[in-house]
Formats: C-alpha cells, sequence, structure tokens
C-alpha cells in the first residue's frame, strides 16, 4: 500500500507543476487534502507532500489563481494545525527579497 501512496503522490507532485492550469489546480488541492490528512494521521510522507506545496508556490508566483488556491488552502492548514512549522512557508520568500 505503501509503494502505490507514494507513486499517486509523486503524481501529483508533477500534476502540480503542469503548464496546464486546470491540471495544476486539481494537483494542488488534492496535494492539500492528502497532507491534512496525513498530518492528522503523522503519516511520514506529510512533510514532503508539505515541502512540495511550498516550492510550488514559489514557482507559480505571478498566477494569481494559483496563488489564492494557495492562500486559502495554507491558511485553513495552519488553522487546523498550529504544530506545522510556518517558517519553511516564509523562508524561500525572504531569500528572493
Amino acid at each position: 500500500m505503501e509503494g502505490m501512496t507514494d507513486n499517486i503522490v509523486n503524481m501529483l507532485k508533477r500534476a502540480a507543476r503542469d503548464r496546464h492550469r486546470p491540471i495544476r489546480l486539481i494537483a494542488i488541492s488534492t496535494l492539500f487534502k492528502i497532507l491534512d490528512k496525513f498530518q492528522e494521521t503523522k503519516n511520514a510522507a506529510a512533510p514532503a507532500i508539505y515541502k512540495t506545496l511550498i516550492y510550488s508556490l514559489c514557482e507559480n508566483p505571478q498566477d494569481s489563481t494559483t496563488r489564492q488556491l494557495y492562500l486559502s488552502n495554507f491558511t485553513s492548514l495552519y488553522e487546523s494545525n498550529q504544530t506545522i512549522p510556518i517558517g519553511l512557508l516564509v523562508e524561500p520568500f525572504i531569500k528572493q527579497i
């Protein structure tokens, strides 16, 4: 089962970088849903998914639709679990300044 989970997550990670916005948005939304469940169950893949979402956001700063999707999902994520380190999200943006 773990191998199948890894395959699905890897496919979604690739899709989150797809050049077609609808595919990207669906993949990002799905990764956030998986991350929410994985962090609840303390799944070992949760940190990797979190980092993938952060770096995907950094790669798509000009797309306002994608940025809004990230904003709403990260806000919900941090509100539901305040132990998730926000510094990992802030650090890449500080480096860009």
